[in-house]
């Protein structure tokens, strides 16, 4: 298999990581799906928006388009800030920069909160030590009895996902399990299982499956291949002063 990468028109350095992730995800794709092809990532980066297309063997697979501006989508990040606990709702509010503050709730946290949390402390006091995920400790599941008085407080950054984009008066909906997903694998942080769908029902298949993604995913990442699945999240992090 052969990967060329390619750049037309003006490229903004910003999005350097944004394409980086995504010459990542397609070429684990490609392996998985064992053919023999010539692909090409092609990306045209304009002031108002940023096109990518994936060719293979010179045929167009899959075109993506967003706009330069466009904010607060599903599958973007953001290191938000805690601005008030709703122990009623075992919930809590949260600045991410929108003009009306994202709901949290605490089954949202995800289990492996606490790993996620000890890390981007450890990342934050240090920006110049940048540790690697797959070196980062894992700590115990989050207790899914707990409350959100008990874990929180107010002014602590959190990292976050929208799950729920923001309608009418209400904000954004967010998750802290988060997640990075492709056209057939969803990878998830400081966590080591490998799962493939249900729906693949042959046990040779499934086992054939898992045996190549524990060959090629990232350490303390978990790899989830969903059948079918031609999801594509274009997701970008952000930090709210």
């Amino acid at each position: 298999m052969s990967f060329k990468f390619v750049l037309c028109l003006s490229f903004n350095p910003k999005n350097e990581q944004f394409v980086k992730k995504l010459f990542i995800v397609n070429e684990i794709q490609s392996i998985i799906r064992k053919q023999t092809v010539t692909s090409e990532l092609v990306v045209d980066v304009q002031p108002k928006e940023v096109s990518i297309a994936l060719l293979e063997d010179k045929s167009l697979v899959e075109l993506q388009s967003e706009g330069r501006n466009i904010s607060f989508s599903v599958g973007n990040m953001y290191l938000g800030r805690i601005k008030k606990l709703m122990p009623g709702l075992n919930a809590c509010f949260v600045d991410v920069g929108y003009e009306k503050d994202a709901f949290l709730h605490y089954l949202d946290l995800g289990p492996q909160f606490n790993s996620l949390e000890k890390f981007i402390k450890q990342t934050l006091s240090d920006k110049k030590k940048l540790t690697s995920i797959s070196k980062a400790t894992l700590l115990p599941d989050l207790d899914k009895d707990g409350t959100v008085s008990n874990t929180l407080k107010v002014g602590q950054e959190v990292v976050v996902q929208i799950v729920k984009e923001p309608i009418s008066t209400k904000g954004p909906r967010l998750t802290s399990e988060i997640s990075f997903a492709g056209r057939y694998l969803v990878l998830i942080p400081f966590n080591d299982k490998v799962s493939v769908s249900q729906k693949i029902k042959s046990s040779e298949e499934r086992a054939r499956l898992k045996q190549l993604l524990m060959s090629i995913k990232p350490k303390k990442f978990r790899c989830h291949r969903p059948h079918g699945s031609r999801r594509q999240t274009r997701s970008r992090t952000r930090r709210r002063a």
